[in-house]
């Protein structure tokens, strides 16, 4: 998982930059294999990116702009990594906005 991450932050993010997140992600996952049905939580907030998963109680941030809407365009871009996670974002924004 992070390494198919990173390769698709390696056209977005400098190098400095991916590490940060690289760094931040590798606190929250197992030093092995990642388990089937484990999340990662991923929340930007301003220049944060907040990292979570539901295998570590680590809650790690980077703080660097680049990286919050380098995340977006990975999985909610032109061209996502996973058009499933592209087309549940856009569900779940969207049962947000008509529940209101």
């Amino acid at each position: 998982m992070e390494e198919a991450l990173d390769e698709a932050l390696s056209t977005r993010l400098e190098k400095e930059s991916r590490e940060k997140f690289n760094n931040a992600l590798h606190d929250v996952l197992p030093d092995d294999e990642v388990p089937k049905g484990m999340e990662v939580t991923l929340v930007c907030k301003g220049d944060n990116v907040l990292v979570g998963s539901s295998y570590s109680d680590a809650k790690p941030s980077v703080k660097d702009k680049a990286v919050c809407s380098a995340l977006f365009d990975v999985y909610i871009g032109k061209n996502p990594v996973s058009p499933e996670i592209k087309e549940g974002f856009g569900a779940s924004a969207l049962s947000k906005v008509s529940d209101k």
